[in-house]
């Protein structure tokens, strides 16, 4: 698209770019898929790919394609006025559902989160370190998200990232409990969720 553009006099880019907006984000929605079905780790995931999502993902493309180009009709139209409502609402029914706020810890959570957090991070990442490179997945990181007391233990919430993985695959949440003497238990869990990450590859 931007090579098309190019091809016009300086003074017009812009215009040009501005009239082609709606549509010049298309093609590398074309790339993405075409990477998505051409890339597959075997022959049995490349056929199940072509067999149950190659014509849903032409007619989401041949969608996507009217629905952007109808807007260049939108002069010649008589009722304009409700296509575009049109369009607005169909756009808002497709959006993602907005994402609630976590609700904050409170005071004391926050205080176990802050004192015992880092404590078990690093019990963790010790255990992570004597672990076989195959086992954990490459540059994860871990955060410690609440640590609340259920006495004589510690309940904690541990989030682990791994970048190297898949999208959708990344993250993984361990739910772990402890001693306030023993943070070596929860990093032993913390290690088992981080090979559960790896298995998901």
């Amino acid at each position: 698209m931007q090579d098309f553009i190019a091809a016009f006099p300086e003074q017009w880019r812009q215009v040009v770019g501005v009239l082609l907006a709606p549509i010049a984000w298309i093609p590398r929605t074309h790339d993405v898929l075409l990477d998505f079905f051409l890339q597959s780790p075997s022959v049995w995931v490349a056929t199940a790919k072509f067999l149950l999502l190659l014509f849903p993902a032409a007619l989401g493309v041949a969608a996507i394609w009217c629905t952007q180009l109808s807007i260049y009709t939108l002069p010649f139209r008589s009722a304009r006025l409700q296509f575009a409502s049109a369009l607005l609402l169909t756009a808002c029914a497709s959006a993602p559902p907005p994402q609630a706020e976590p609700e904050p810890l409170t005071p004391e959570v926050q205080s176990l989160t802050d004192r015992y957090g880092p404590l078990i991070e690093e019990a963790a990442r010790a255990r992570l370190a004597a672990e076989a490179a195959g086992d954990i997945p490459r540059d994860l990181e871990i955060s410690t998200r609440a640590v609340e007391e259920d006495p004589p233990t510690l309940l904690c919430t541990v989030e682990l990232h791994a970048p190297a993985l898949p999208r959708g695959q990344r993250d993984y949440v361990v739910y772990c409990h402890c001693a306030p003497d023993d943070l070596d238990t929860c990093a032993t869990q913390i290690v088992s969720g981080a090979k559960m990450l790896a298995t998901t590859r």
